[in-house]
């Protein structure tokens, strides 16, 4: 003959372990968690586009500018803001920003066109000047190419 399971409560006569009921509740709440988890995690990833975007899009801005002063020759980069991609002609590249990430620009009307912008810079160092923002989640982030000097900036 077996002894009898010994019990949480004491109780010779009563089986340790859940209820259907205990077990129910558990797996809503863990139901629950995994349908807001997706929600919770696209806000960060859409501010983590773009300030990846950002970083390489002012990389791309200090490269241009770097050539213009060692090729003694004016370059520029277009920026497609409707459609989200930007293009180095010069070196005959183009780039799209994720789908998350919103572009605008600020500068010069002459440098405007529809949707199309550019920032050109100079064999002495100087840029025709913008501000290109870009936004993804709750984050924005401003790239500024100063026109008198051509220095890239980021700020967000």
């Amino acid at each position: 003959m077996r002894a009898p399971r010994p019990s949480l409560a004491g109780n010779p006569g009563l089986e340790a372990g859940f209820s259907l009921l205990e077990l129910l509740v558990v797996l809503s709440i863990i139901g629950f968690v995994l349908t807001l988890a997706p929600a919770m995690l696209s806000a960060p990833r859409k501010s983590m586009d773009a300030r990846t975007s950002a970083s390489a899009l002012a990389s791309d801005l200090r490269l241009t500018r770097m050539e213009a002063i060692v090729s003694g020759q004016e370059r520029d980069i277009r920026l497609d803001i409707g459609h989200g991609r930007y293009e180095l002609p010069w070196r005959h590249e183009s780039k799209s920003l994720p789908t998350s990430v919103q572009m605008s620009f600020i500068g010069p009307q002459h440098n405007i066109k529809d949707q199309d912008a550019l920032i050109a810079f100079f064999p002495d160092g100087s840029s025709s000047g913008g501000a290109i923002t870009l936004s993804g989640g709750k984050r924005s982030f401003t790239i500024t190419s100063h026109w008198l000097t051509g220095r890239i900036s980021t700020d967000g």
